[in-house]
């Protein structure tokens, strides 16, 4: 186990491609963890002064969203010599849906249009995270790709921590009147800092073969 966990790692240091889909995987994953695993049911309970069962029901289409996406990229662009174009396609997607959900915060947007946003935001995660396990398997030496995404799963959720932590740390400065809610302007700080994150990682789009 220790010898493969030490060449996984050696690897994914090693290999640039590797590299920049961590970052593209781990900066998409962790912030779409944070959104749906912690902070969407009381963003919309704050910003929309609806039920927790309601705000449950419009986070849910964030996971169906990703289902659908995981079916879709399922099915378009099997041949690896598309890849790019999928992951690249997608990734712009969300991290541009993060856009949209950031201006929804600022104007306050229905909570329909809200609700689409992060179905459209979970989908094209989903399309981009089969193509990022697929890119993977493409690179990784014959009989060693269960170590490497073992890998690449591990540090991917390192940053599911660091996402969740770091957000909370922001939003704490924000307290509502109820625990665990907070203010509509700490979710608008919240998520411009989120924004800005997924838009820099599209650079590493560039520079993956």
């Amino acid at each position: 186990l220790i010898k493969q966990m030490s060449f996984a790692i050696k690897k994914i240091a090693r290999t640039r491609q590797l590299l920049l889909m961590l970052v593209l995987w781990g900066i998409s994953f962790g912030s779409l963890m944070s959104l749906q695993g912690l902070w969407a049911v009381s963003w919309y309970q704050s910003s929309y002064g609806i039920t927790a069962n309601e705000a449950s029901t419009w986070a849910t289409l964030i996971g169906i969203g990703v289902m659908l996406g995981n079916f879709t990229g399922a099915h378009i662009s099997k041949d690896s010599s598309k890849r790019k174009k999928v992951i690249s396609i997608f990734c712009t997607i969300y991290s541009f849906s993060w856009i949209g959900l950031l201006l929804s915060i600022y104007t306050k947007a229905s909570i329909v249009l809200v609700g689409i946003l992060g179905c459209v935001l979970g989908f094209a995660a989903g399309v981009s995270y089969v193509h990022l396990t697929a890119g993977v398997n493409d690179i990784s030496p014959k009989g060693k790709n269960g170590a490497l995404f073992g890998m690449m799963n591990f540090f991917i959720f390192v940053c599911v921590i660091v996402y969740q932590w770091g957000t909370g740390v922001i939003l704490q400065n924000f307290p509502g009147m109820t625990e665990g809610i907070y203010t509509h302007e700490g979710y608008m700080i919240t998520f411009t800092v989120v924004t800005i994150i997924a838009l820099l990682s599209l650079f590493a789009i560039l520079f993956i073969k």
